[in-house]
């Protein structure tokens, strides 16, 4: 996972690929917040699961 240094020309990370790992990892998290929030059967999952449904 090297490829911030392949476009770049420099490396943020010291080469180990920690950077590019953050990336990726915060686009996974953000395609999975869209989801959650567009499919209303797993928002209606998530939001029982946290305790935040409606009913009292």
């Amino acid at each position: 996972m090297d490829w911030i240094e392949q476009l770049l020309g420099f490396s943020p990370d010291g080469g180990d690929g920690t950077a590019e790992a953050m990336i990726v990892f915060a686009a996974c998290v953000v395609v999975a917040i869209v989801i959650f929030a567009r499919v209303p059967k797993a928002r209606g999952y998530v939001r029982n699961l946290l305790g935040l449904s409606k009913r009292a």
